[in-house]
């Protein structure tokens, strides 16, 4: 089945594109205001106020990203174990986590093979080297699936790796649900940070959380997506 993604022509990528005027964080607070029971954020608990922060997602354009999924194949150690059908249900498990924020991911599948020299790279921990890679990174978010993310030592060190602007990594073995550490890794790539509030929240830290905030809605919808790391 993998080779049959071989030769694929590959689509071509629109930039992100929204279908409306962004409303500003005045408009958001009042569509929250309408969704929110009575009382303050600390009477309602977290999970109130995040439940209030995916119902306003109704109020946003919708933001359609094209992400360039590589599933590395023949690529010594940094191989991909993965199928294309694995790879597909990822991201499309990715999309249910995104689409309350009215995000939709527009996959592009391509099998990748890596040189010599970034096989060596990839394998000690060095990523960054795949902005070399000639499918990467021209338009949109890149997902390179990959045996293991390993340090200098060849250990495993994480479940996934965002380099920005375009590039993200995710290993084959996860201690988190793999789909999860895709949809976080994207969210690096539209310029989200890491929450330390809630586990509960899908940049959150090493947890299954899946719920992305108010506030993430409207950045993610800022984020442009470049050809080559900015300086």
């Amino acid at each position: 089945m993998l080779a049959a993604i071989v030769g694929w022509q590959r689509a071509v990528l629109p930039g992100i594109q929204t279908n409306q005027q962004l409303p500003d964080s005045s408009q958001l607070a009042t569509a929250q205001s309408q969704t929110t029971p009575t009382g303050s954020a600390a009477e309602l608990g977290d999970s109130d106020q995040d439940s209030s922060d995916q119902d306003s997602s109704d109020q946003l354009p919708q933001l359609r990203v094209p992400v360039v999924v590589h599933l590395v194949k023949d690529s010594g150690p940094v191989s991909s174990r993965r199928t294309l059908e694995d790879v597909e249900r990822v991201i499309a498990e990715a999309q249910r986590i995104w689409r309350p924020a009215n995000v939709i991911l527009e996959p592009t599948f391509t099998r990748s093979q890596l040189s010599a020299a970034q096989i060596d790279s990839v394998h000690r921990g060095a990523f960054q080297v795949l902005y070399g890679h000639p499918e990467c990174c021209r338009q949109g978010a890149h997902l390179f699936f990959v045996n293991v993310i390993a340090g200098p030592d060849g250990r495993p060190r994480a479940n996934g790796l965002a380099l920005p602007p375009s590039l993200a990594v995710v290993a084959d073995h996860t201690t988190v649900n793999d789909y999860r550490t895709a949809a976080h890794e994207l969210g690096h790539l539209l310029g989200l940070e890491h929450d330390v509030e809630s586990p509960r929240r899908l940049m959150f830290m090493g947890e299954n959380g899946e719920q992305i905030t108010a506030e993430e809605m409207l950045k993610v919808r800022q984020r442009k997506f470049y050809a080559t790391p900015e300086s």
